[in-house]
């Protein structure tokens, strides 16, 4: 999950929680391991191991690099970050 603030936020949608192909990996290693049935629910997976949903995980990097960039005392990352969301409403897939 290195470096996932650049690449997550096409994933980041709701009601997708188990769409993304690392989340289902992480899914079937689990019930695999855990020597489970594949009808097991998710969540039940989830829950037994103590585990989040990859998106939470994924939600708060986002969160941290961009409360990052807004305590920054770099004027150029401040002025990017202000950019970058001036184009948000143009985006069609984030």
């Amino acid at each position: 999950m290195y470096g996932c603030q650049n690449w997550i936020s096409g994933l980041l949608r709701k009601g997708d929680v188990f769409s993304p192909t690392l989340q289902t990996l992480h899914l079937n290693f689990s019930k695999g391991t855990l020597g489970l049935k594949w009808s097991v629910p998710n969540w039940a997976v989830l829950g037994e191991c103590a585990h989040e949903p990859l998106q939470v995980y994924w939600f708060r990097a986002a969160i941290r690099l961009y409360n990052g960039l807004l305590s920054s005392n770099s004027a150029t990352l401040k002025q990017a970050l202000h950019a970058d969301l001036k184009l948000v409403p143009r985006a069609k897939t984030s």
